[in-house]
């Protein structure tokens, strides 16, 4: 049993030590019998994959809350809520540079809402994220490269702004954003 470890030992790490020499071994330096060599050159080289472009810490909802009719109408309503802040990851490794674009659906009524309601909210209503008014076409929110990885980017706070004089109907209405990364590829590097 002592023997058959011995060996085995003895097998892998002759198989260990001649890894390296293997993967140069195409370069070896040929033997001289007429001049003195003095110099020889290695070459190693390695090979990186590309690899994914990944946007995270998106929030799943955001709520703006309730208010009067009549006091919308009167005063309209703004409401401030939650920051936004994501995360894109780039290992792309191609030098080029994303873009984050979101739009929204469109203000849509829930089982309580009406149509008169959506169009109401649609026509009169203005969603933000930080600066940035997100419209059903989308704009574009940030960009970035590969510097950004593991960095949470501020997009700022979600706001709703609904105009005054809107004749707004009772009920639960909902919109849904979409987020979408792109990416332009850099130079070609060598």
């Amino acid at each position: 049993m002592m023997f058959k470890k011995t060996l085995a030992s003895a097998v892998l790490g002759a198989a260990v030590l001649a890894a390296p020499v293997a993967a140069f071994a195409a370069n070896e330096t040929a033997a001289s019998d007429t001049a003195d060599v003095k110099s020889a050159t290695t070459t190693g080289s390695v090979k990186f994959e590309a690899g994914h472009l990944s946007l995270y810490n998106v929030n799943d909802a955001v709520d703006f809350g309730s208010a009067n009719a009549a006091t919308v109408y009167a005063s309209g309503y703004d409401k401030t809520t939650d920051d936004e802040s994501v995360n894109v990851d780039d290992f792309l490794a191609d030098n080029g540079q994303w873009t984050l674009n979101v739009k929204q659906g469109g203000w849509v009524k829930g089982t309580d809402g009406t149509t008169a309601g959506e169009t109401a909210l649609n026509n009169n209503a203005t969603l933000k994220i930080g600066k940035k008014t997100v419209t059903t076409d989308g704009v574009d929110i940030a960009t970035g490269n590969a510097a950004n990885n593991g960095t949470a980017i501020d997009l700022g706070a979600y706001s709703l702004s609904v105009a005054k004089n809107t004749n707004v109907n009772a009920g639960t209405y909902t919109n849904t954003l979409t987020w979408s990364l792109s990416n332009v590829a850099g130079a070609a590097t060598n």
